[in-house]
């Protein structure tokens, strides 16, 4: 009886785009993938990401997604002179792309892909500055920061005071970034995420 063949040889960190987008094209197809997300440096992507995810900013520039399209979606409330203003449900739709993509990604199958190319992961993350402790425990940390996002039912009420809109409620200002991004996105679309990202923590474990 012949011995079970071993899972191939992973590549080096700065040359695994290649094996990466094969194996996460299988999932949902290439075009899909190629659509919102940026097929470069994918694993040093990903670390970022999720180690700011519990911070104050998302660095914009490595995020593993391509820029949601459009401008943020507000409806102002209180007359045309009023500094006031609530997230537009057109907004939340700007985001809907990057679920439905989510949702059509089978977890199980991306926890078998992160298991088989986390030595990549966990080389990535040395690399930022974590010469101990394991990327995993970060991604876990980062999912748990997500799931414990408000979910919220009412209007989202905003106020403009430069260039850029903040959140009235100072709570929601003072929030991880990670969170606020669920917020902006809407309360159907955070409700479609995070099952997702239970069901990925589960198979993550399991292995």
């Amino acid at each position: 009886m012949s011995a079970p063949l071993a899972p191939p040889a992973l590549p080096p960190l700065d040359r695994s785009d290649s094996a990466l987008k094969r194996a996460l094209a299988g999932l949902v197809g290439r075009s899909r993938l190629e659509r919102r997300l940026r097929l470069k440096e994918i694993v040093r992507r990903v670390v970022v990401t999720v180690d700011n995810v519990s911070k104050r900013r998302l660095p914009l520039r490595y995020l593993p997604l391509r820029p949601v399209p459009g401008r943020l979606e507000v409806r102002r409330i209180g007359g045309p002179t009023a500094d006031r203003y609530v997230l537009s449900a057109k907004n939340y739709a700007r985001y809907t792309p990057y679920v439905d993509l989510l949702e059509a990604i089978d977890p199980k199958r991306l926890a078998a892909v992160y298991i088989r190319f986390y030595p990549l992961f966990q080389q990535a993350y040395r690399d930022l500055g974590y010469p101990y402790g394991y990327f995993n425990d970060r991604l876990v940390r980062a999912i748990g920061v997500l799931l414990a996002a408000p979910e919220l039912s009412g209007p989202v009420r905003l106020v403009r005071p430069s260039v850029y809109y903040k959140f009235a409620d100072p709570r929601l200002e003072a929030l991880p970034a990670g969170q606020k991004v669920l917020i902006r996105m809407g309360p159907e679309n955070e409700r479609r995420v995070k099952p997702w990202l239970r069901a990925f923590l589960r198979a993550t474990e399991r292995h």
